[in-house]
């Protein structure tokens, strides 16, 4: 309906979920950076070793709900190494602080990070498309 009234859609918004389940997360890789963040409430991780690498932000859990707000790993590098470590720290932070479950939020399609959400046990909940008019 959108698309003859002029407007073309994209998807923006990619929903996903992940359980305590099959948690295994890996305790070992390159150091990964945490310090605490205001907005939103909660904690921002990178990899400690590189001025350009990969960074997440997650936020304090909430009635046993943790988000993992944004994870973003520069285009110029690829190091599937670094992404792990920073994605299972994240997680390993949100669980210990209280998290039963944990939902994330990432941008675009196709979704560059996808395999390794899909690794971490994560599930597609939803997708939000956005329209633009022109």
């Amino acid at each position: 309906m959108l698309g003859h009234a002029g407007f073309t859609g994209r998807d923006s918004w990619r929903y996903l979920h992940r359980g305590v389940g099959g948690l295994g997360l890996a305790q070992t890789g390159p150091p990964v950076r945490v310090a605490a963040c205001l907005r939103p409430s909660g904690w921002w991780l990178s990899v400690a070793e590189h001025e350009i690498g990969v960074e997440a932000v997650a936020g304090t859990p909430s009635h046993g709900v943790g988000v993992l707000w944004w994870l973003g790993t520069d285009t110029a590098q690829d190091d599937a190494a670094l992404d792990k470590a920073v994605l299972d720290r994240a997680l390993a932070l949100l669980y210990a602080n209280g998290a039963r479950e944990i939902v994330l939020y990432a941008e675009g399609e196709p979704l560059p990070a996808q395999s390794l959400f899909d690794t971490a046990g994560f599930v597609d909940v939803d997708h939000l498309a956005s329209y633009a008019r022109g």
